[in-house]
């Protein structure tokens, strides 16, 4: 299991002070249960949108590329699968000193 995540897109409003910090995350593994994707690898891009000088910053991931599933319980289970797998890759990223 291996992950990977890079700033892509930086943006700051200098007349509010207002951030836009976009970032490719990419989780990628050999047992995942509920991937049909080549090799188990996702990924999907993280916005962190802020006040710079506030110290006001929010995250939001939308779960591009989500495939249809044949039931609610398997779309339930793929998107907590998708979910656990982007939480690890941003924590791994942030956690390193």
């Amino acid at each position: 299991m291996s992950s990977f995540v890079q700033l892509i897109s930086y943006k700051l409003d200098k007349k509010t002070d207002k951030t836009e910090s976009v970032y490719f995350v990419q989780h990628s593994s050999r047992t995942v249960r509920y991937e049909k994707r080549s090799g188990g690898l996702l990924d999907q891009e993280l916005v962190i949108t802020g006040q710079l000088y506030r110290g006001e910053y929010r995250a939001d991931m939308k779960f591009d590329g989500f495939p249809p599933c044949g039931s609610e319980r398997e779309a339930a289970l793929r998107l907590a699968n998708w979910m656990q797998r982007m939480g690890a890759a941003i924590e791994d990223y942030w956690s390193k000193p």
